[in-house]
């Protein structure tokens, strides 16, 4: 998180690069591009903008976030020369119940049963994580969250009875990458709103547990939950504001593709700052 662009860029320049073997993934020759150098230096009028339809116009989305955010992208064009289309990704609108099934039943395991450092993969594991984290997890469950707690009856109730649907999930899940692939090939981002709907008020202390556990799942990630899935990167600036509340714009873009995304996203940052000066 960043408060602008261009410090989002620095602190990916610090953060990204080879971790010393720790990530089998990795190929030992990975370079970091200098991403903060070189933010200015893509043309605008090259941009190709791919409007994603379905991320407009869900349940419980408001009418006037979808509208400013339509309104920035298409004055942005206007103004870059930047070409726009509207594309359709059907998965998208499933991405919320794809992930419910990924996170709930492999989460019994990454969460709870291993502290969050998960099972088979081959890279480094931080067995005094699991080890600390996981005990006091377990001592401690009764004074975890009522969202985590619904998740872990949840997640525990579909592995034992229907586990089967976790193999249904991760096979859509590739399904919505190829989708989001298949749009990147002649596109440089899919856009949408971040959030379909303004920050809401918090809940009064007190609350029942429906009325949290409701108010967590009440469609934040209705947007945001493809990429976390399908690995896209992806970064949100904003848009403008409606009622004194901001406004978020999602650009999403092929995968090790982050300096490009960047690049666009400064180019957004650079048209936003100036219209509202």
């Amino acid at each position: 998180m960043a408060r602008t662009v261009k410090d989002c860029a620095l602190l990916l320049e610090v953060i990204a690069g080879y971790d010393n073997g720790n990530d089998a993934r990795q190929p030992n020759d990975l370079k970091t591009p200098s991403y903060s150098q070189q933010l200015e230096e893509l043309d605008p009028k090259s941009i190709r903008i791919a409007v994603l339809k379905e991320g407009f116009g869900s349940p419980g989305s408001d009418p006037e976030v979808d509208r400013l955010v339509r309104e920035t992208i298409d004055t942005f064009a206007s103004s870059s020369g930047a070409h726009v289309e509207e594309v359709s990704i059907p998965l998208h609108k499933s991405s919320i119940a794809i992930g419910t099934v990924i996170g709930d039943i492999g989460g019994v395991d990454m969460t709870y049963n291993t502290a969050g450092v998960g099972l088979h993969h081959t890279g480094y594991y931080a067995t005094s994580m699991m080890r600390d984290v996981g005990a006091r997890l377990k001592h401690n469950t009764k004074n975890l969250h009522p969202i985590n707690k619904a998740h872990l009856i949840e997640g525990t109730f579909l592995k034992k009875n229907y586990c089967h649907l976790y193999g249904k999930a991760q096979n859509l899940k590739r399904q919505l990458e190829k989708e989001f692939d298949d749009v990147l090939v002649d596109c440089d981002v899919v856009v949408m709103p971040t959030v379909p709907f303004t920050a809401p008020p918090m809940l009064e202390r007190g609350a029942s547990i429906k009325e949290t556990i409701t108010f967590a799942l009440k469609g934040i990630r209705t947007n945001t939950k493809s990429a976390n899935l399908t690995g896209h990167p992806s970064i949100t600036i904003n848009a403008g504001s409606l009622g004194g509340l901001p406004v978020g714009i999602l650009l999403t873009s092929k995968k090790f593709n982050e300096l490009q995304l960047l690049q666009i996203a400064q180019a957004f940052e650079n048209f936003i700052n100036d219209s509202t000066q």
